[in-house]
């Protein structure tokens, strides 16, 4: 049994000692196999936000990154079609499916 001057409020008023709380909640421990599971559901919860927010992360880079980059990829395709019709037809004796195999030959031997 605890100190009867930590048990009486009267006496706590007048002593620096810390009183004794008792609850009158019980506590009930849980078994091993409920904190596990609690534990599995809270990872799988987190890991599952994680991934969601890395895929939204990832949709808006690309969104962002297309709509800086779009307006000089199609530039450069222009030019590209450009060129190709300015040398088919300066040139009469290549033709543009000759010239299209060509250029696919030569970007598989890179």
């Amino acid at each position: 049994m605890a100190a009867p001057d930590l048990l009486d409020p009267k006496s706590a008023t007048q002593n620096s000692k810390p009183r004794l709380l008792f609850s009158t909640k019980p506590t009930v421990l849980s078994s091993r196999e409920e904190c596990d599971s609690a534990i599995n559901v809270m990872k799988w919860k987190t890991v599952s936000m994680i991934f969601l927010l890395v895929v939204v992360y990832l949709i808006i880079g690309a969104t962002v990154f297309k709509a800086l980059e779009q307006p000089r990829e199609t530039s450069q395709r222009a030019t590209i079609v450009i060129q190709k019709q300015t040398f088919v037809s300066e040139r009469s004796c290549v033709n543009a499916s000759e010239l299209d195999e060509l250029i696919q030959v030569i970007h598989a031997k890179k």
